[in-house]
C-alpha cells in the first residue's frame, strides 16, 4: 500500500476534504475512474475551492461507501 501524502487531505476548521489521488487509493482506481464516476452520478460531487481545487467531504465519501452493498 502506498503512502498517504500530508496534501491530500485538508483539514479546514474540523471537515475533512480529500483529494481524487487520495480517493484512488482509498479504492485501488485511478483518479480519471473517481471522475467518472462522479460524471456518472454514481459518487458523491466534490466541492470546488477554486479552479484547479476540487475535493471531497469526507463524511460524504464514507456515507456512500455504507450505502453500497455491504458497505456495512
Amino acid at each position: 500500500m502506498s503512502k498517504i501524502r500530508d496534501t491530500q487531505i485538508t483539514s479546514l476548521e474540523n471537515q475533512v476534504y480529500v483529494q481524487d489521488t487520495y480517493l484512488g487509493q482509498r479504492y485501488g482506481v485511478a483518479r480519471q475512474t473517481i471522475w467518472r464516476w462522479v460524471q456518472s452520478k454514481n459518487f458523491p460531487a466534490p466541492k470546488k475551492f477554486s479552479p484547479g481545487c476540487s475535493r471531497w467531504y469526507l463524511p460524504d465519501v464514507e456515507a456512500w461507501e455504507k450505502s453500497r452493498p455491504g458497505g456495512g
